[in-house]
C-alpha cells in the first residue's frame, strides 16, 4: 500500500515571523508613500509661494518706477508727491518712500477694513481700490490670516498677475464662518496662503541678517532711511501704513499676532507670504518658527521655506 508524504504545516513561530516581515515591509512602504506625498506637497507649496513672491516683488518695482515717473508731471500725481513731501520736511527721497508705503497699503491691504478705508497723507487722500469693494460687508469680521489670504488673491487678480496661478486657487470652507466660499491661494497642504505686508522680527532677528536683507538693517521701502524721524514722531501715521494686527481667530489660529512694532532706527521690513506648513497650524509659537513656510526664506539659494 502506497503512502503519501504529508507536507508538514507551518508552525506558529513561522507564521509569526512571516506576519512580522509583512508588517515591516508594509510600514516601510507606507512611510515611503507618505514621505513622497509630503515632499510633493512641500514642493508644490514652495513653488506657489515663490511665484506669488516674484509677482509681488515685480509689482513693488513697478510702483516704485511709476512714482518716479509721476513726480515729473503736473496734476493729481504731482499733488500726491507734494503732499508726501510736506510730511517729510521737503525731502524728495523720503516723499517717494512714503508714497510707496501708501500705494502698497492701497493695493495690497491685509484686511477688508483696511482695503475699504481711505488713507490721508497731508493734503492727499488715497481712495480704496475697487478690487476690495465687494468685501465691504465683511469688515466687521476680525482681521485674521484668512482675511489676509482673501485680500492677497483679490490683489493679485486685480493686478492682472494670475497667469500660472489659477490652479492654486481654492475657496475657504465652512469652518471660516462668514468668509466661507471666498477665493484664496492654497498651499500644497490645502491651507490658505496669507501674508504680512510689512513684517519685522525684531532687532537682531532673522530678517535683520544676511542674506534675507541688508546688514546693517535697511528698510527696502525707505532705502535712504529718510522716514525714521517722521515715523518716530508720528506713530498714528506709521500704524496706518503698517497695517492691522491679525487676530487670534478663525480655524487657522496662532499664538503671536502677526504685526511688529520696529525699532525704527534699526529695521528690515519685508512683504512675507506665509504657509502654515504640513501641520496646518500657524502658531509655533511665532511667525518665524516651526514648520511654517515663508517667502523670504525661499529667496536664499538652495533654501527651503521653513
Amino acid at each position: 500500500m502506497l503512502t503519501r508524504d504529508r507536507r508538514p504545516a507551518f508552525t506558529l513561530i513561522e507564521l509569526l515571523v512571516v506576519i512580522s516581515i509583512i508588517a515591516v515591509l508594509s510600514a516601510i512602504t507606507v512611510a515611503a508613500v507618505f514621505g513622497v506625498r509630503r515632499s510633493m506637497q512641500t514642493q508644490n507649496c514652495e513653488a506657489t509661494i515663490g511665484k506669488l513672491d516674484q509677482k509681488i516683488g515685480n509689482r513693488v518695482k513697478e510702483i516704485r518706477d511709476q512714482i518716479q515717473s509721476d513726480i515729473g508731471v503736473t496734476g493729481k500725481a504731482r499733488a500726491e508727491f507734494e503732499a508726501a513731501k510736506s510730511l517729510t520736511g521737503g525731502n524728495d527721497e523720503g516723499a517717494k518712500s512714503l508714497m510707496l508705503y501708501a500705494r502698497l497699503r492701497q493695493q495690497l491691504p491685509m484686511s477688508f477694513a483696511e482695503g475699504n478705508a481711505p488713507l490721508t497723507l497731508g493734503t492727499h487722500t488715497y481712495q480704496p481700490s475697487p478690487a476690495f469693494r465687494e468685501f465691504n460687508t465683511l469688515t466687521a469680521n476680525p482681521a485674521t490670516i484668512e482675511q489676509s489670504a482673501v485680500c492677497l488673491h483679490a490683489a493679485i487678480n486685480a493686478m492682472g498677475m494670475m497667469d500660472g496661478l489659477e490652479q492654486q486657487v481654492g475657496t475657504l470652507d465652512a469652518t471660516s464662518g462668514p468668509l466661507a466660499g471666498q477665493k484664496v491661494f492654497m498651499d500644497g497642504f490645502n491651507t490658505p496662503i496669507g501674508f504680512v505686508r510689512i513684517a519685522y522680527d525684531g532687532a537682531g532677528g532673522e530678517l535683520n541678517a544676511r542674506p534675507q536683507a541688508a546688514n546693517p538693517a535697511q528698510d527696502p521701502f525707505d532705502r535712504d532711511n529718510k522716514l525714521s524721524a517722521l515715523f518716530q514722531s508720528n506713530t498714528p501715521l506709521w500704524n496706518s501704513l503698517l497695517g492691522p494686527q491679525l487676530t487670534n481667530a478663525g480655524p487657522y489660529s496662532y499664538a503671536t499676532p502677526y504685526r511688529f512694532n520696529p525699532a525704527l532706527n534699526n529695521r528690515n521690513h519685508a512683504i512675507v507670504l506665509i504657509s502654515a506648513g504640513p501641520n496646518k497650524v500657524f502658531a509655533e509659537p511665532t511667525l518665524y518658527d516651526g514648520d511654517n513656510i515663508l517667502s523670504y526664506r525661499l529667496r536664499r539659494e538652495g533654501a527651503n521655506g521653513n
